[in-house]
């Protein structure tokens, strides 16, 4: 399980169901799996990693340094849970977001999706944001795995990983990748999730830190 500064984030969630056989041949109690996934977020980041030099920051107007902590009681007490296992060593295939939630999802480095670097348009609309690096629909996922396991899955938040529905042709490129020709829509029902709650891209977040 990843702990993150819950942000900008990918939830995915498997949750249990009666244990059935399946093709993975697993026949023990399954456990309910949730994945928080966050952009930009750095090993202070987190109250309960206790990193000094990220207890004291630049006041609103940078002229002063203030004691202002992270504050993140949810997630130090999922760490400090008997249930939880952290892994301090344990790093991102890449340090922007879409190659990470290729990454997250396949257990395949993103470079065999053909997904090098972030895709969209910041703040812009959907209809108007082409996502040309689609995660191709041939490639096994978490989600599907946690399916074949009896499991119920659900997506909520960022998705960035290709457009949810076919673009209006004036806002295609003009040289499309040969992904973006072959799959022009991508979304989280595709890739085994049972339930999606998701945006295509960037969402305005609820604390900015300006």
């Amino acid at each position: 399980m990843v702990f993150a500064r819950v942000g900008t984030l990918l939830l995915a969630v498997g949750v249990a169901r009666v244990p059935r056989t399946s093709s993975l041949e697993y026949t023990g109690a399954t456990p309910n799996i949730v994945i928080v996934l966050t952009d930009d977020q750095g090993w202070g980041d987190v109250q309960y990693n206790n990193v000094t030099e990220r207890q004291y920051q630049q006041g609103g107007d940078a002229s002063e340094i203030q004691w202002n902590p992270p504050r993140t009681p949810n997630l130090d007490q999922m760490a400090a849970s008997p249930h939880s296992l952290l892994m301090h060593r344990f790093y991102s295939s890449s340090p922007v977001c879409s190659p990470t939630r290729s990454a997250m999802l396949t257990g395949r480095t993103p470079n065999r999706e053909c997904i090098f670097d972030a895709q969209g348009c910041g703040q812009q609309p959907a209809w108007a944001c082409d996502d040309p690096a689609p995660l191709p629909p041939t490639t096994f996922t978490l989600a599907q795995a946690a399916k074949l396991a009896g499991m119920d899955t659900a997506h909520i938040g960022k998705w960035h990983l290709g457009n949810f529905f076919p673009m209006d042709s004036q806002y295609i490129s003009s040289n499309p990748t040969y992904a973006a020709s072959k799959w022009p829509v991508s979304h989280p029902g595709i890739a085994g999730f049972d339930f999606w709650h998701s945006t295509e891209a960037s969402a305005s977040s609820t604390t900015p830190n300006c």
